[in-house]
């Protein structure tokens, strides 16, 4: 599939690397079809771009990258809607947020995206009952601590 994008240019992208939201992500239900743009000089994060929209674009890392012992709860009926039976089979992704600038990035742990590497389905999950926050600092002042939202301790 050939894409014109606002933030990459044209981009070539095979039928086998195209990653189906069904639901959509909060806020971008009408987006269902994503690429992951993978730019070496960015790493540890990535671009999820739509495919849909060619000016939609976020910014994805690994959790264990913000949060090392990330473990979140995600329930059966979100797993078994991609596909999975456990989340060991899963792809997991939090969405950085750049407001302001590099000092205030925050991530979303509370919304994460599980993706079913082999089928290339994924789902944006909202945890319930969770001490993860939507909008955790990457540049905190001093070691975090119980209760401050960044998610319960290693």
């Amino acid at each position: 599939m050939k894409v014109d994008t606002t933030r990459f240019g044209p981009l070539d992208v095979p039928d086998d690397d195209i990653l189906v939201f069904p639901e959509g992500l909060i806020g971008f239900e009408e987006c269902t079809r994503y690429a992951i743009v993978d730019r070496r000089e960015n790493r540890p994060v990535w671009w999820l771009q739509s495919l849909d929209r060619p000016e939609v674009a976020f910014i994805l890392t690994d959790p264990a990258n913000v949060v090392p012992c990330y473990q979140p709860e995600v329930s059966r009926s979100d797993l078994e809607a991609i596909g999975l039976a456990t989340l060991d089979e899963a792809a997991l992704y939090v969405m950085l947020i750049v407001a302001a600038g590099p000092k205030e990035i925050t991530a979303n742990l509370l919304g994460p995206l599980v993706v079913n590497p082999r089928d290339r389905l994924g789902k944006q999950v909202v945890l319930r009952h969770s001490a993860y926050s939507a909008v955790h600092r990457l540049a905190q002042p001093a070691p975090a601590s119980a209760g401050d939202g960044s998610g319960p301790p290693c």
